[in-house]
């Protein structure tokens, strides 16, 4: 499921982004994702749900919306 509310998308995903392993592969698999949702000029932050819960993710607890990580893209 994707939901945008004002500048904020918000997906629920399943179990499997538990998949990244580490916290630096976690760290990777995040900035990846927020970097890329924020491509799009009306979002600004992206908040992450595992079947519809707010769950840690291993070394990660989303419990607020992301913002876009320019030091994480290779330039």
């Amino acid at each position: 499921m994707v939901e945008i509310k004002g500048d904020t998308v918000t997906v629920d995903f399943s179990e499997e982004l538990r998949g990244a392993h580490g916290a630096a592969g976690e760290a990777m698999v995040l900035n990846s994702l927020v970097n890329t949702l924020t491509e799009f000029d009306y979002i600004e932050r992206a908040f992450f749900t595992i079947e519809g819960q707010v769950e840690p993710l291993g070394h990660f607890i989303p419990d607020e919306p992301f913002i876009r990580n320019e030091d994480a893209i290779k330039k």
